[in-house]
């Protein structure tokens, strides 16, 4: 059975960090490792099994029907081919009552409008599976390449992203990408500067304190305001200045922005809920309007050919 090492439901970053020192005093220990000279190898295999491994978000593929029919969900394109073939049938009655035959001449105009809808429906799916498709070899690709420097058994070195695992010291390099969730140890250099705007939306960039710093109250050689010092870098996180060394606390589908993902996806926005609440009452007002046309339309025809028998 996995065991956790941090739950990120409902925290912020900095409750992370100060909980995750007090539950875990002797994190180093907690986490089968050893700041200094990292895990050995077979730490290594311990903790994937305690904790888990380092897997990459699976890339869910869309199949090309389901491009087909998403377009048909909303219900003003329904409403627009309800109307086609309205116009078809009543096009083709009218056609074979003034011709004394059937004449399926009259349903051009309605058959062009269904025509139109699929042709754009078809080539509309294909460029979002297209695109799709390119998006997967690129993931692919860009996953092939990435390396990353840990210390193990006192020594730096190179491994993949899926190797990568809870305990694990990470090397921290400038202009990187920050792989998984990690706790700021200890610098190589002076200072620390990250920017999370691809997680948290904001551009400034964060100046990071060690967790030893941020629990004593102590910022070292920075001027930085206690309420603002944090030590926790998040995966996707892009280290902008400085190099510096993190213990890994968090990987895979466990990592903030990830867990994060997902409780957004399962809850809607007030305001998301408002505007379907309100396109919702226009495709009903829209599908009424043209049903009541519709009837109005037909009781005029029927008028038109048995009461008044005028020629339509």
């Amino acid at each position: 059975m996995i065991k956790y090492c941090v739950k990120y439901e409902f925290q912020e970053p900095r409750d992370i960090q100060v909980g995750f020192c007090k539950e875990h005093k002797s994190y180093s220990k907690y986490l089968n490792t050893n700041l200094k000279d990292g895990l050995t190898n077979e730490q290594v295999l311990l903790n994937r099994e305690i904790f888990g491994e380092n897997d990459r978000e699976v890339f869910e593929e869309t199949p090309l029907y389901q491009f087909l029919l998403d377009p048909f969900q909303d219900p003003i394109l329904l409403l627009l081919v309800f109307a086609a073939f309205f116009s078809m049938v009543l096009g083709v009655v009218k056609e074979s009552i003034h011709e004394g035959h059937f004449e399926f001449a009259g349903a051009y105009e309605g058959l062009a409008i269904l025509v139109a809808v699929v042709v754009v429906d078809l080539v509309s799916a294909y460029n979002n599976w297209k695109k799709e498709q390119e998006f997967k070899k690129l993931q692919e690709s860009y996953a092939k390449t990435q390396k990353f420097f840990v210390i193990r058994d006192g020594k730096e070195q190179e491994i993949e992203f899926d190797e990568i695992v809870i305990g694990d010291v990470l090397k921290l390099n400038y202009g990187t990408q920050c792989p998984v969730d990690c706790i700021l140890i200890r610098f190589d250099g002076q200072s620390l500067k990250v920017d999370e705007s691809s997680v948290t939306g904001e551009s400034d960039l964060i100046t990071k304190c060690t967790l030893n710093d941020v629990m004593n109250n102590s910022s070292g050689e920075s001027d930085i305001e206690p309420s603002k010092r944090f030590s926790l870098i998040i995966s996707g996180s892009t280290i902008n200045e400085g190099t510096a060394y993190g213990l890994v606390i968090s990987v895979g589908a466990n990592t903030y922005i990830r867990t994060q993902t997902k409780l957004e996806t399962n809850e809607e926005s007030p305001l998301m809920e408002k505007l379907e609440i309100i396109a919702n009452q226009i495709g009903r007002f829209g599908m009424f309007t043209a049903i009541l046309i519709i009837i109005i339309i037909w009781i005029k025809l029927i008028i038109q050919i048995l009461v008044l028998k005028t020629d339509i």
